[in-house]
């Protein structure tokens, strides 16, 4: 199974490495713009999500339109050994933040932001691939694996993909936790 998963991280990862600025930047504003119009995302006061990296979605914008509009906006910072996350608000993006574990930005930790896993109210989600059935493949560390149960089972969960990321279906295991939509540039995929 897990042969089989990293097979797919590869040739996906290759692929998304293949785009251009250009590409990526048009791209995410499309997805980006379609999440904004949904109740799920208007209605959250408290949003979890990512902070961009290595050609996945870009979410920077978002990230920005969504402090301008009063929302909290935390983000997740790795505890590398022990594949957990913490999520911290952040105001700024240019102040709260620092190069973290993967090379990819996260807040810098401060015990007066950090924020519950139940007091989110939306959480948006990077993946490396997602089938037509709404599952995930991440990037093979658990992180999200580890967190997301501990999280309402409410909470609108969302995954923001380039439309290559979705695949027929893709190898799940029982304790893997589904998403409630996929957006990507082409299509939203949903729970019926």
């Amino acid at each position: 199974m897990n042969i089989e998963k990293g097979e797919i991280r590869k040739e996906l990862l290759n692929k998304r490495n293949s785009l251009t600025y250009q590409e990526i930047e048009e791209r995410s504003k499309i997805i980006c713009n379609i999440l904004k119009g949904f109740e799920q995302y208007k209605k959250a006061n408290v949003i979890f999500a990512y902070a961009s990296a290595k050609n996945e979605v870009e979410t920077r914008s978002l990230l920005q339109d969504s402090i301008n509009e009063g929302k909290t906006v935390c983000l997740p910072c790795s505890i590398k050994h022990s594949s957990q996350l913490e999520f911290f608000r952040v105001i700024d993006l240019n102040k709260d933040l620092k190069i973290g574990n993967y090379e990819i930005f996260e807040p810098i930790p401060d015990a007066q932001k950090i924020v519950l896993p139940q007091e989110t109210e939306l959480i948006i989600i990077p993946g490396v691939a997602f089938d037509l059935n709404l599952n995930r493949i991440g990037y093979g560390k658990g992180y999200y694996d580890n967190y997301l149960p501990i999280t309402s089972k409410n909470i609108p969960k969302i995954a923001l993909a380039f439309d290559f990321q979705i695949l027929e279906s893709v190898p799940s295991e029982a304790n893997d936790i589904k998403m409630d939509m996929i957006i990507t540039e082409k299509r939203i995929i949903k729970n019926k």
